[in-house]
């Protein structure tokens, strides 16, 4: 009695321990089938693991160039003579037409930034906007007297892209005013401003200063510098201001800017780096491939294969990648890996450029101030110089203070309106020389 007693004991223990066990695994299998399905129906694909919001997929085959952006003979990265042409014609047409469209869907998506910029000034043109430059322009308007500076605010909302290729005024002397030259990114171009002439470039411009400005999305500290050596000499302007962007401006490699060759290739796909790795990639056609091929796990081990089955595993493994212990180079690309290899720095490339234009500034009897943009990081964060390996302490980055993250747009990482405007604020206290460093 007493053994069978113990039998059906242990064979009720045995038996609940199995059914908890089996009921966990079925519980674990349907969440694991639930993230499985709601990560496919959110886009998520097996094997993929970078998603670009600035690059779409398409047939390799129907791959096509844009005018958007171009390199010049020199290869200094500036917008398209065409696209300039295009916008001029097209404002001109519509100024005098209230009734004008306000339909982008048919703009191509790839370079909206420059191809909308007949609308943004045609919302400014028709006072359809309120911001400092709006304000300034309508008040010009009536004015008779008007300074050269003046004349050129007016000019510059009409046609936007100068000669130069920049969305800036011309880059011709001011008299009685204090010129600016900026030298920047995205951000001194002005994304995410809600309408362009929010930027803090055009803030400052509104302001009466003669704002030179250079700003172009992509660029990096060699194309800084390559036009602080063009623009220095000619303009002579009093202050010139390097907005420095952690993001994107804290780069370990020596790229060579080279004739025509771009910074990045506007296509129907998208706008895709050059030199993704380091070195360029001499076509439109071989960039996408090599951004495509960068997209999705490798299948060079059994590993990532079993990784690529799922969209659950594919996450898996992108957060494992991030630990060097995986093989993640694209298959086909190895050779240029191996060039790549040859052109990396221990220390960012800032350290050796940025000097150099501080010096051409002082050789020519202008003020040059590095201004440290912060990155915006997770947990709504904000990076300062000392995040970054091996930049250096000697560069006197001026930090903006007033700076927060809520002066971001948080889908981009670039500057809202209220950013944009407080960020003009800063400029123009190193401007006036009213700020003081910490």
């Amino acid at each position: 009695m007493l053994l069978n007693f113990v039998r059906l004991c242990v064979r009720g223990i045995y038996c609940g321990v199995f059914r908890k066990l089996f009921v966990s695994v079925v519980v674990t299998v349907a969440a694991l089938l639930a993230a499985e399905v709601a990560l496919r129906c959110c886009g998520f694909k097996p094997g993929k693991y970078i998603y670009s919001p600035w690059i779409k997929e398409i047939n390799p085959d129907t791959l096509r160039a844009l005018h958007g952006f171009a390199a010049d003979s020199e290869g200094v990265f500036k917008i398209h003579p065409a696209a300039r042409l295009w916008i001029d014609s097209v404002i001109g047409a519509e100024c005098d037409n209230r009734h004008y469209t306000t339909d982008r869907s048919t703009l191509p998506w790839q370079v909206h930034e420059v191809y909308s910029l007949h609308y943004e000034m045609l919302l400014v043109i028709h006072g359809l906007v309120k911001n400092e430059l709006s304000t300034r322009y309508h008040t010009l308007k009536s004015k008779v007297n008007m300074s050269e500076l003046e004349k050129a605010l007016i000019a510059y909302v009409q046609h936007p892209v100068n000669e130069d290729g920049f969305r800036s005024i011309a880059f011709k002397p001011y008299p009685g005013a204090k010129k600016i030259l900026l030298l920047g990114d995205s951000f001194t171009w002005g994304h995410s401003a809600h309408n362009i002439t929010g930027s803090f470039a055009d803030c400052l411009l509104a302001r009466g200063y003669a704002v030179y400005n250079t700003g172009i999305s992509g660029a990096d500290p060699a194309q800084y510098l390559m036009i602080a050596k063009r623009y220095i000499p000619v303009l002579k302007p009093d202050v010139v201001i390097v907005n420095f962007y952690s993001g994107n401006d804290v780069i370990y490699f020596d790229r060579t800017p080279e004739p025509y060759q771009p910074l990045f290739y506007a296509t129907n796909a998208g706008n895709i780096i050059s030199h993704p790795q380091h070195c360029y990639l001499r076509s439109a056609d071989s960039a996408y491939r090599f951004a495509m091929a960068c997209s999705y796990i490798p299948l060079r081990t059994l590993f990532n294969k079993l990784s690529a089955t799922t969209a659950l595993s594919t996450l898996l493994w992108k957060v494992l990648a991030k630990s060097d212990l995986l093989h993640t180079n694209p298959i086909g690309f190895d050779e240029y890996f191996e060039r790549s290899i040859a052109l990396k720095r221990k220390t960012p490339t800032a350290n050796d450029v940025l000097p150099q234009i501080a010096t051409l500034a002082q050789s020519h009897g202008a003020r040059c101030e590095f201004v440290f943009i912060p990155e915006l990081l997770p947990l709504r964060r904000l990076s300062n110089p000392a995040h970054y390996r091996g930049l250096s302490r000697q560069i006197p980055f001026l930090v903006p203070q007033e700076i927060t993250p809520a002066h971001y747009k948080t889908e981009d990482g670039h500057f809202n309106e209220a950013g944009h405007r407080a960020y003009a604020d800063f400029l123009e206290k190193i401007i006036r020389g009213e700020w003081k460093k910490n």
